[in-house]
């Protein structure tokens, strides 16, 4: 019963988002304890930058955050929680887009616990990339950048962790 009325709720949620701007997005913060990667990082700090306007949110209990964003827009969007490695990832709502319901998706972001001692800034950058492709209408992944970059996080966490790249704080 808890099931179906969170069910319930999740979607009246993103009619109403979906009404009031042009895109719904569903972000989901997990943490990985090795083995999977379905552990909710709830209170998630989850800030969108549009070049102009800041917008501060966070995510809920289940690690869930359901936000319009617009449309016409590139969006910078980082998640930030203590103890944890930032990410960032980049969304273009930009182009022709078609007519009718709201266009919905579903981001996942995994996010590593940081060790003591360890200077994380090498990875301060923006680590996906997604983009509303035009003929299919509907919104999909830079595959070709989100491989490159996922291999640059991995390559630049084993150095740090390695000790191989050393930053100053």
């Amino acid at each position: 019963m808890k099931k179906l009325l969170y069910i319930f709720l999740l979607y009246s949620c993103i009619d109403v988002v979906a009404q009031n701007s042009s895109y719904a997005v569903i972000l989901n913060v997990v943490t990985t304890n090795g083995i999977r990667s379905d552990n909710p990082l709830k209170h998630t700090t989850v800030v969108l930058y549009d070049g102009k306007n800041i917008t501060q949110l966070s995510t809920n209990e289940n690690g869930l955050l359901i936000t319009g964003i617009p449309k016409n827009k590139k969006l910078i969007i980082t998640f930030k929680k203590e103890r944890f490695v930032s990410k960032k990832i980049e969304i273009d709502t930009r182009g022709k887009h078609k007519k009718g319901p709201a266009t919905v998706f579903k981001v996942q972001i995994i996010m590593i616990k940081k060790k003591a001692g360890y200077n994380y800034k090498a990875l301060d950058f923006i680590i996906a990339k997604i983009y509303y492709d035009k003929k299919l209408k509907k919104f999909k992944y830079d595959k070709y950048y989100n491989v490159k970059m996922k291999a640059k996080h991995t390559k630049t966490l084993k150095k740090i962790e390695n000790k191989q790249l050393v930053l100053k704080n």
